[in-house]
C-alpha cells in the first residue's frame, strides 16, 4: 500500500491499514488522516483510492493498450486525443456547482466519484466500489461531538509535520478558515501563525470585520490585510488583455 499526498499518518496507522486491507477491509485506507490517494493491491487487483472529499480526483479512460487512469484531466484526455465535452463545458459554466463525473469535460474521460475507489483486475477491467461507512442519522451535537476531535487532530498532526516555527493560514472572516486558523494558533497546542485575508470594495465588510474579531481572540494570529482595488477583483484579465491561467479543465480558449 503506497499513499501519495498529505499523509500524516505514522508508520503504525499505515501498516493497521494496510493489514486490514489485506484481511479484506477496503474502507481501511479510508480512515488513515490527511488528504491522500492510497493505492493498494491485494490478489489480482489494483485499488486507488481518491479521499473521501473528492478533493483528491481520480480519472480514469479506456486506451487501445488497456485502462489508464491520473490525478488529473488533462494527461488521459492527450494519451487517447479526447476531444472537448462542449455540451457539459458549457452546461457547468452556465449551471455551476453541478457534479458530473461521468462527464468532467472531455470526451471518454471519467471520474471516480467521491466516497469510490477505483478498483483495476488483471485482465484490464475496471469498476467503483463504494468506500464510505455505514450512515448514522445524528443530531447536530452528536455531529459536533465527533467533528470537534477529528478536526483538532487534523491541524495539530499538520503542525506537527511543519518544519518551522510559523505557518501560515487562510483566515477570510468565515466559520471554515476562521476555525481552522483558532485551532492553529491555539495557546495550548498551536504556533505562531501569520493569517491571510484579502478585502476590496466588493467583499462583504463582514468578512474583514469577522477576521479580526478573530485574530483579536488569539495572540499567537498575526493577520495580514491586503486591500484589492479595480486590478484585482475576481474575473480581471479575462477580456484578452492578461494570459489565462493554465488549469486542468478545457476552456473555450481551445
Amino acid at each position: 500500500m503506497v499513499a501519495v499526498g498529505e499523509c500524516t499518518a505514522d508508520q503504525h496507522e499505515l501498516g493497521s491499514a494496510a493489514g486490514a486491507f489485506a484481511r479484506g477491509d477496503v474502507r481501511a485506507p479510508t480512515g488513515l488522516p490527511g488528504s491522500m490517494w492510497v493505492l493498494a493491491r491485494r490478489e489480482r487487483e489494483t485499488w486507488v483510492y481518491e479521499d473521501l472529499a473528492g478533493v483528491r480526483p481520480v480519472y480514469v479512460a479506456h486506451t487501445p493498450r488497456g485502462v489508464v487512469w491520473a490525478s488529473r484531466m488533462t494527461p488521459p484526455a492527450a494519451l487517447t486525443g479526447a476531444a472537448v465535452d462542449w455540451t457539459a463545458l458549457v452546461a457547468e459554466m452556465s449551471v455551476g456547482g453541478v457534479d458530473s463525473p461521468d462527464r468532467p469535460g472531455f470526451a471518454g474521460i471519467r471520474q471516480v466519484r467521491s466516497g469510490r475507489a477505483l478498483v483495476l483486475d488483471g485482465d484490464g477491467a475496471w469498476r467503483e466500489r463504494d468506500v464510505r461507512g455505514p450512515h448514522e442519522d445524528v443530531s447536530l451535537a452528536e455531529a459536533a461531538a465527533l467533528l470537534r476531535p477529528a478536526l483538532t487532530d487534523a491541524v495539530r498532526r499538520r503542525l506537527a509535520a511543519g518544519r518551522g516555527p510559523v505557518w501560515s493560514a487562510d483566515v477570510s472572516g468565515g466559520l471554515d478558515s476562521g476555525t481552522i486558523g483558532a485551532l492553529a494558533a491555539d495557546e495550548e497546542h498551536g504556533g505562531d501563525v501569520v493569517g491571510c485575508v484579502y478585502h476590496d470594495t466588493h467583499t462583504p465588510a463582514v468578512d474583514l470585520a469577522g477576521a479580526r474579531s478573530i485574530a483579536a481572540r488569539f495572540p499567537r494570529l498575526d493577520l495580514r490585510v491586503t486591500f484589492g482595488g479595480a486590478g484585482t477583483v475576481h474575473y480581471t484579465g479575462l477580456d484578452g488583455t492578461l494570459p489565462l491561467p493554465v488549469t486542468d479543465r478545457p476552456a473555450f480558449s481551445i
